[in-house]
């Protein structure tokens, strides 16, 4: 966690003060998403319950790594300090560096699961005309995102190998995976040896797999609902589509683009600065490039410190403050908006949507309901009005649409 080096020092501060400053926001955005919760009865819908879940183990990741960033800031301003007391520290961590490591690596494995659940629930939803499974089956969801997260950490802790990375070369500095806080323990002891498989897998193993395996999965999940809302409004271009249709459709696409956006800009630093540091020490040993220092574990590490811990801030900013239908309803509580008891007006006028047509045509059908029943809504060439329930309303009220094209 800390490394002795006057250069390293003069930013390691600023990292440990990101890194705390992101998480007192997060944990404000995962209050926010909490409060739209169970203030607004009428926005729960499966999909918004598995946002609390992940808003949980979000909050879980802050609360672990806003504890670990101070406690490394503390490290730091000790007097005396040397390198010698340091390696000592990483032998036998502190239980505070113990306990935030377990909670931490517990809630980010927790978190990357119930980001995949959510995506393949949203695509349940959209393209099934009867209720998901995962709706009858949510315990099974529990024991999948969190068992298999304190399965592994469990038996990381077992081997005693929770704690911070420290190595008297000068890309590590504590700072090599993450950004100030406790995960994996790695010592010099471990650096001597040139453990690559202790090195590399076990960080994996702890985080970093998971994480790559939701980069690859979820843009491949939106992506195919964007390009089946696209086919299926296609499949209407000898009708009448007026231009709400269009806006709709439009803003729908936008969300289901931002959300892997988002994601992947908020957690590409650290594995980039986990691949990068990887190879280094695979092929040199330590690091001696100070260029490849400087903007791998110095600037990066400025990005990690913001990224990893703004998980709660771009959850809320999708789901809370970009989604009209939550944000109306906050706007409203806020005195921001006159009040209205119309919220559903609201959310017609305002909610991306696929569209409800009143009379059959042949070709593509719409379909939307609740999980006790069903009804389908041809599209017409005669007009629309807004669903009730829409693509982005899967995220936040009511029951969830299905799309399903029938050709």
């Amino acid at each position: 966690m800390v490394f002795i080096d006057d250069d390293y020092n003069i930013i390691t501060p600023a990292i440990y003060l990101i890194s705390i400053v992101t998480c007192i926001f997060s944990l404000l955005g995962c209050f926010v998403i909490f409060a739209t919760f169970f203030l607004f009865k009428e926005t729960r819908s499966s999909s918004r319950q598995l946002l609390l879940y992940l808003s949980i183990a979000d909050f879980l990741v802050c609360i672990s790594n806003a504890t670990g960033a101070s406690w490394a800031m503390y490290m730091t301003s000790r007097p005396n300090i040397s390198n010698v007391n340091v390696t000592s520290e990483c032998e036998k961590p502190s239980p505070v560096c113990v306990a935030q490591s377990f909670i931490g690596t517990t809630g980010l494995i927790s978190s990357f699961i119930w980001t995949i659940i959510i995506a393949w629930e949203v695509r349940e939803s959209l393209l099934k005309n009867s209720p998901s499974w995962m709706d009858r089956f949510q315990w099974i969801l529990h024991v999948i995102a969190w068992g298999v997260p304190l399965t592994v950490t469990a038996i990381i802790a077992r081997y005693q190998r929770l704690g911070f990375i420290y190595s008297p070369d000068r890309s590590i500095g504590g700072t090599a995976f993450t950004a100030g806080w406790c995960w994996i323990k790695i010592c010099q002891a471990d650096f001597d040896r040139h453990d690559l498989g202790l090195m590399v897998g076990l960080p994996l193993a702890a985080g970093k797999v998971w994480e790559i395996f939701v980069y690859f999965t979820v843009p491949v999940i939106y992506t195919a609902l964007r390009w089946n809302l696209k086919s299926t409004i296609r499949q209407t271009e000898s009708m009448y589509v007026d231009r709400a249709t269009q806006d709709a459709v439009s803003r729908a696409d936008r969300v289901m683009k931002a959300i892997p956006i988002i994601f992947i800009f908020l957690r590409i630093w650290g594995t980039i600065r986990f691949v990068a540091n990887s190879c280094y020490w695979a092929a040199y040993g330590v690091v001696e490039n100070p260029t490849f220092h400087t903007v791998v574990n110095v600037v990066l590490a400025v990005f990690q410190a913001f990224g990893d811990n703004g998980q709660g801030i771009g959850n809320c900013l999708i789901y809370c403050f970009l989604t009209d239908s939550v944000r109306v309803r906050i706007c409203a509580v806020c005195g921001l908006r006159p009040e209205t008891d119309d919220f559903d007006s609201i959310r017609d006028s305002l909610s991306a949507a696929i569209l409800d047509h009143t009379e059959p045509s042949s070709g593509v059908e719409i379909a939307r309901g609740s999980s006790h029943s069903r009804r389908s809504t041809p599209l017409s060439s005669k007009g629309s009005t807004f669903a009730k329930n829409t693509p982005e309303d899967i995220f936040i009220v009511g029951t969830p649409t299905s799309l399903n094209a029938d050709t």
